[in-house]
């Protein structure tokens, strides 16, 4: 599903980003995680939305999402072109899921978990080690793997990230 952003185009160019397409058994929660939406994951967790639920098609939680789960299924970001609002405010939303009970390590249907998509070369997040700290420090596993048998240090290989494996090595990957 591709979605067009015309917004500021001054010169008639858009941005075409790639979300997952969130199906209707996903929920509030779900959307505004997906868009960054502090305000509106904030509204959702107080009217009661479970943090760690998933949607149906893929298994994404709210949380793997907002760890960049829907450009890392795609691979239409660039980690270049966020702004640090984006960052802040992905990284904000992380910390409510996180401080309402959400599961740092429930993964999707095939396995993949918040700290994955979070190291992801395709995540194309800001902050991304200070969202990769707040999963460690949540509890994430650190050594989970997905049905393809990569950990979250894997996809910081691929990614040529050597800050990012440093961590996870410290954190006993």
């Amino acid at each position: 599903s591709m979605r067009r952003d015309m917004g500021g185009s001054v010169d008639g160019t858009f941005e075409v980003s790639c979300v997952v397409p969130l199906q209707a058994s996903a929920s509030a929660l779900h959307a505004a995680a997906d868009r960054c939406d502090l305000e509106g994951v904030e509204w959702a967790l107080a009217s009661g939305a479970d943090p760690s639920t998933r949607e149906a098609e893929h298994g994404l939680t709210p949380l793997c999402l907002a760890c960049g789960g829907a450009a890392a299924n795609c691979g239409a970001s660039e980690a270049s072109t966020c702004s640090s609002l984006e960052g802040d405010e992905r990284l904000a939303c992380v910390i409510a899921l996180l401080r309402a009970g959400a599961r740092p390590d429930r993964a999707t249907w095939d396995g993949f978990a918040p700290l994955h998509y979070a190291a992801s070369k395709d995540a194309g997040i800001c902050d991304q080690l200070r969202i990769i700290d707040e999963l460690l420090d949540a509890g994430a596993d650190v050594c989970q793997r997905n049905d393809a048998g990569w950990a979250a240090v894997h996809y910081a290989a691929e990614a040529g990230n050597l800050e990012l494996v440093r961590r996870f090595l410290r954190a006993g990957a």
